[in-house]
Formats: structure tokens, C-alpha cells, sequence
């Protein structure tokens, strides 16, 4: 499996689900990724665990101010079928989706 090849076909505004074990499932949406190094990173919006895998009719409904988590991750997750995609929204605006921008201060 050529997974960099398949991380191409993951683009920004990729809704996929995270199994988290014991029936609960957290939603998370790929805001920006960087496909310029070997192994592309990406960075994307978690959101609240449910109980059930999450309805389309729901996922719209969630924006950043919903966000459980915001952080960088590997896209083998989602290219290896461990982390199902359920869609790509089409009408994704990354403008309505800003990057957090953190530093980390060395003490």
C-alpha cells in the first residue's frame, strides 16, 4: 500500500471518525495539511466522545467553537482504515476554520 500516495486523496475539510473503545467515537475534521514533507502532517479539530458513531445531519452542526482538542496528527490513521472517513464536506472554507497557533517556551 503506497500510503503517501493515499494521503493526497485526504483533502482539508475530510470528516472522519476516531474509535476510542468501549463503544465511544470522537468526530474530527482535517483543517490543513502539509503534504510538502515525506510523511504529510496534518491538522485537524477534535470533538466531544459520543456513544454512537456520529450522523452526517450532526457533523455539520459542529464549528471550532465545539473543538475538544486541536492538534497536528499523522495521516496513517486515516490512510490505514483505522480512523473511517465518513466524508469530505464540499463546501469546506479553511477561513472558518483558523489554525491555532501555540509556542512552546523552553523553561
Amino acid at each position: 500500500m503506497n500510503y503517501l500516495k493515499e494521503s493526497r486523496q485526504i483533502p482539508e475539510g475530510t470528516w472522519f471518525i476516531v474509535p476510542l473503545g468501549d463503544d465511544k467515537f470522537a468526530t474530527g475534521v482535517v483543517a490543513r495539511r502539509d503534504s510538502r514533507n515525506a510523511r504529510p502532517i496534518m491538522f485537524g479539530y477534535f470533538f466531544k466522545p459520543v456513544g454512537a458513531a456520529p450522523q452526517l445531519d450532526k457533523i455539520k452542526e459542529l464549528s471550532p467553537a465545539h473543538t475538544t482538542l486541536a492538534a497536528r496528527f499523522s495521516y496513517l490513521g486515516l490512510v490505514g482504515g483505522k480512523w473511517p472517513i465518513i466524508e469530505r464536506d464540499r463546501t469546506w472554507n479553511r477561513s472558518d476554520w483558523p489554525m491555532i497557533v501555540r509556542r512552546v517556551l523552553e523553561p
